[in-house]
């Protein structure tokens, strides 16, 4: 499978966030390939920005706010604030779904409410 340009240039930043959040590494690869092909400046219709796709108010959930430098938008195309805070929001699904990853994965997609609605 050929490697996603974007990969190495982030694949640091993956490694450790995958350690200190306790997900697997490659689970994380698998879920930016699959929301970002690895294009950290991609935008989704909905609004999701980066390499993990993050809403912007998601991000304000996990500490990301605007400052005088940059919006959040502008926070979320950064590849090491983006793999951050979509890790962290991950994990928090995971403990919100625990032993269930395929929930967890759905509501990081779909969102948390639109799963816990599903049943």
């Amino acid at each position: 499978m050929p490697v996603a340009p974007g990969f190495r240039t982030v694949k640091h930043v993956l490694r450790e966030t995958s350690i200190k959040h306790n997900i697997d590494y490659e689970l994380l690869k698998a879920l930016i390939a699959t929301e970002s092909g690895f294009d950290a400046s991609a935008v989704s219709p909905k609004g999701a920005i980066g390499l993990m796709q993050v809403m912007p108010a998601t991000a304000g959930r996990y500490g990301v706010v605007a400052d005088k430098r940059a919006t959040v938008e502008q926070k979320l195309t950064d590849p090491g604030t983006n793999i951050r805070t979509g890790a962290r929001y991950l994990s928090y699904l995971i403990a919100l779904f625990p032993g269930q990853l395929e929930l967890a994965l759905a509501a990081y997609n779909a969102g948390e409410g639109a799963v816990q609605r599903a049943g």
